[in-house]
C-alpha cells in the first residue's frame, strides 16, 4: 500500500516538487525535522536564496527559539507548537 502511494507521488510530482514537499515539513515545530537546514536547503534554492546566508539565518532563528525557550519569553502563540515548551505565565 505504502509502496504504491509512494509510486503515485513519485509519478505526479517531480524530484524538485517532493523536496520542497519535505521542505514545509521541516518547518512545523514540534517535529523532529523541525529547521533542518539540509531539507530546508532546496527550498530556499528554489527561490534563489544566498545559501551562505540562509544556513546563518536558520541559526540563529534556532539559537533565538532556544533563548527565549529558556528565559520565558517566546510568544503565547508559538508555545503550543513545541511539546514541552513552557511560559512563565503558564500554571502547573
Amino acid at each position: 500500500m505504502i509502496d504504491k502511494a509512494v509510486s503515485e507521488l513519485k509519478r505526479r510530482f517531480s524530484d524538485e516538487n517532493r523536496e520542497i514537499f519535505l521542505a514545509v515539513g521541516a518547518l512545523m515545530p514540534g517535529t523532529p525535522k523541525f529547521l533542518n537546514v539540509d531539507l530546508l536547503m532546496p527550498m530556499a534554492q528554489h527561490y534563489k536564496s544566498n545559501e551562505e546566508d540562509f544556513r546563518m539565518a536558520i541559526a540563529q532563528l534556532k539559537r533565538t527559539i532556544q533563548r527565549k525557550t529558556a528565559d520565558g519569553t517566546l510568544p503565547s502563540w508559538y508555545r503550543p507548537a513545541i511539546p514541552g515548551v513552557r511560559h512563565s505565565g503558564d500554571q502547573g
